[in-house]
């Protein structure tokens, strides 16, 4: 609960970056299909590797429902919104945009607090597969990227952050003492963490937009490489976590077990790269 609200704007930064990059006029049917492609033959590839390593024969019910491994849902989740990107850009044009912001805290509100509470009840696979509980991040990208709207930069982002990490932690605290609830006490998916993954998209694309990063020309050059492995390093960490947990070395704890993971993919990539051809890589999500 302390460690989550520092790292959990890391997929909705993806979906948001996805979005700030999505031009109003540039969206047609090959483009769809080419961001579609690059998602989905690495999903279906790696779905089946990690069926095959943990001996799961249900292999059709695991790539209809992304359930091996179940992070794998965020594939699904990106797919849907490139889907219905030509319907986003749309309403992002229109008189009526304020409306997309609406749909995410009522996903949430329908798929995770109501549930929990007991008010509803609605299918794991819908709660999972749906992309609304993720659309506001992509639809703030769209807004930002192409200048709808405008973020202006300033020391309230800075302690706005600050706010929504501490509103975080209460929120998980609260969620664990009261309803023992381990998973909404350190999920992505709740008021709390959208306010603060928001807020990180904002600050974002003010760094974005800025014509010097500020950071050392090496380091700068480093973060360019992690950015070009990101998509390996999240089809096969899961990969490397297997095996080292077979280890029981005292020093696989946090941060050293995220530093050692990170290392290990990124060489797993690195090595790909260098074996197989661009087409394969590009297959495998290399």
């Amino acid at each position: 609960m302390i460690i989550r609200p520092f790292v959990n704007f890391a997929v909705g930064l993806f979906i948001f970056l996805s979005g700030y990059l999505t031009k109003l006029d540039c969206i047609d049917s090959k483009i769809i299909w080419k961001r579609i492609s690059r998602v989905l033959f690495p999903y279906v590839i790696w779905t089946l590797v990690f069926s095959v390593l943990h001996r799961d024969r249900n292999v059709g019910y695991n790539l209809l429902t992304a359930n091996q491994p179940s992070i794998f849902y965020f594939m699904i989740v990106y797919m849907e919104l490139v889907v219905l990107t030509p319907l986003i850009l749309r309403l992002a044009k229109s008189r009526f945009w304020m409306v997309g912001f609406a749909f995410t805290p009522i996903m949430i509100m329908l798929t995770r607090y109501l549930p929990y509470l007991g008010v509803i009840n609605i299918s794991d696979i819908l709660v999972r597969l749906n992309c609304f509980e993720w659309f506001l991040y992509y639809y703030l990208g769209i807004l930002i990227g192409n200048g709808i709207i405008h973020i202006r930069d300033g020391q309230r982002w800075t302690i706005l952050w600050i706010l929504s990490v501490a509103l975080s932690m209460i929120e998980g605290l609260a969620w664990q003492s009261f309803f023992g609830n381990a998973d909404m006490a350190t999920s992505q998916i709740r008021f709390s963490s959208m306010l603060n993954t928001s807020v990180v998209c904002m600050m974002a694309s003010i760094f974005a937009s800025r014509n010097d990063s500020g950071l050392n020309q090496r380091l700068e050059k480093a973060l360019i490489q992690l950015g070009n492995y990101s998509f390996g390093i999240y089809l096969v960490h899961f990969v490397v976590i297997g095996l080292f947990s077979h280890f029981h070395f005292k020093i696989w704890q946090f941060p050293l077990s995220a530093i050692i993971t990170l290392a290990s993919s990124v060489m797993i990539i690195y090595v790909g790269r260098k074996v197989v051809n661009r087409k394969i890589c590009r297959l495998i999500g290399f």
